[in-house]
């Protein structure tokens, strides 16, 4: 890493030779005031916000496709609800990823449900993919803010709907659906998925759905799920600040 003129250089060399892009990228490290900080790569076409980074001990870790230039740039986000929230650190990181959005422009509403629809898009957005697919399910309109990321989610196996025709978008998110869904996006993704934290010690382990019982227990194991001492509660509804949180746990302990 070297200075460039309006930021750094990212330079990867293999037996002399500048490496453009590699498989799993590079992580670049650089210093960082905020939780808000991100890092932006530049291209011919300006410069592209890298969603896949995170702030630890004034450092921003940063993932590179290889070789390139970047720069580094305050991008919070003020909402006024959100000021004396325990999440405060996670809304930041989430919304100056811009993964996730306010309701309005004053406000983020932490104490929201999140819906099946915010969730899958917050999930796109991450992955910065581009389906371009119509979906299939009967209560996703083609013309709807979240029609591509059901699309896309559902087409790798991620999300799948509550029936052969339906998919429920506007249906609460659950603890355990969460998990399911984190463990799903991280498999597609070919991280680490193997660790397991054991649920025998939980007093309501037994309310977890069949279908969860891996991805709560590789959740619990990366840090993804802490809430009362032995309760899992498997089937409370999410808030939006909760999600927040999970998203940047997952890129500290999962991508990072």
């Amino acid at each position: 890493v070297e200075k460039a003129e309006n930021g750094l250089k990212v330079t990867v060399t293999v037996g002399g030779k500048v490496v453009e892009t590699l498989d799993g990228g590079v992580t670049a490290v650089t210093d960082a005031s905020v939780n808000g900080s991100v890092a932006y790569q530049v291209t011919a076409d300006g410069e592209k916000l890298i969603k896949l980074s995170y702030v630890e001990d004034g450092k921003l870790y940063a993932n590179l496709p290889g070789s390139g230039e970047i720069v580094v740039k305050d991008n919070t986000k003020t909402f006024r609800d959100v000021e004396d929230n325990w999440a405060k650190p996670a809304i930041d990181f989430a919304a100056s990823r811009e993964l996730f959005n306010g309701v309005n422009e004053l406000d983020f509403a932490p104490n929201q449900a999140m819906t099946r629809a915010m969730l899958v898009t917050v999930l796109y957005r991450l992955e910065g993919a581009k389906s371009g697919a119509a979906s299939k399910f009967a209560d996703v309109p083609a013309d709807s803010w979240y029609a591509e990321a059901v699309a896309w989610a559902n087409a790798e196996g991620i999300v799948s709907g509550k029936s052969e025709t339906l998919f429920a978008p506007n249906d609460d998110i659950t603890r355990e659906q969460l998990a399911t869904i984190l463990y799903r996006y991280a498999d597609y993704k070919g991280y680490d998925v193997t660790q397991r934290e054991a649920l025998s010690d939980y007093i309501d382990r037994d309310a977890v759905s069949a279908y969860a019982v891996e991805a709560i227990g590789w959740a619990k194991a990366k840090g993804l799920l802490n809430m009362e001492e032995r309760m899992l509660l498997p089937g409370e509804r999410v808030r939006r600040r909760r999600v927040a949180d999970m998203v940047m746990q997952f890129c500290e302990n999962v991508i990072g």
